[in-house]
């Protein structure tokens, strides 16, 4: 990341925007947010995670049933 927990300049804002990705790549992202505002990042709307509909690599299955047990690697969006 690009500054330690702590150090950072703005210590409010209206929202908290966390990129999504792998479910393997957002864990960090999550923790590092969390530590933010136990840190004192005072957040006056809401956090949110922002990510898409995409089939799960086989990669993410173990980490992503810990949070989401029924996620689905079938494509929810049919061709047209």
């Amino acid at each position: 990341m690009a500054n330690e927990v702590g150090t950072a300049k703005i210590r409010c804002c209206d929202y908290m925007l966390i990129l999504g990705g792998l479910a393997t790549g957002m864990e960090p992202r999550v923790k590092y947010a969390a530590e933010l505002i136990n840190n004192g990042l005072t957040i006056r709307e809401q956090v949110a995670g922002l990510g898409s509909f995409r089939e799960l690599q086989d990669k993410e299955l173990p980490i992503s049933r810990e949070y989401a047990p029924r996620a689905a690697t079938r494509s929810i969006i049919s061709s047209p």
